[in-house]
């Protein structure tokens, strides 16, 4: 079966609101395989995972990075796969626990850290990560 085949028939059973070739930052031309707008929950399958596809070299790979760091960067949560993780089942739970999760955050609307949670913070270029814990141990 021809993989864009394979997409075709994987998208005609998910759930309902799915879009397809989703463009989610105007700016750029980038576009998302599979997209939930709403939710802005999206998928995006990689091919040629085993043959050295665009996806796994070097200026592919690392134009991969920028358009999925992007999408985080604007509030998208991302799935990556494969085919094989549309044929095995991997790619629908996935894709199920994402929109499941959103669901959640949008009914509780608790999106403020909480107190005891982690603070992170940028100091030159190294990334500091602190939990409350270790602010407790370090405090004068």
């Amino acid at each position: 079966m021809k993989k864009q085949t394979l997409l075709d028939l994987w998208c005609a059973r998910l759930p309902s609101g799915a879009e397809r070739e989703v463009r989610f930052l105007p700016s750029r031309r980038w576009r998302m395989d599979v997209a939930y707008r709403a939710e802005k929950v999206a998928v995006e399958v990689h091919g040629g995972v085993w043959s050295q596809g665009r996806h796994t070299r070097g200026a592919g790979f690392l134009a991969d990075r920028e358009k999925m760091n992007e999408a985080q960067l604007h509030g998208w949560l991302v799935l990556e796969v494969g085919y094989e993780q549309i044929t095995n089942g991997q790619a629908d739970a996935w894709l199920l626990r994402a929109l499941s999760l959103r669901k959640q955050e949008r009914e509780c609307r608790c999106h403020a850290p909480s107190e005891s949670g982690p603070s992170v913070a940028l100091a030159s270029t190294e990334l500091l990560v602190t939990t409350p814990h270790d602010e407790e141990n370090n405090a004068p």
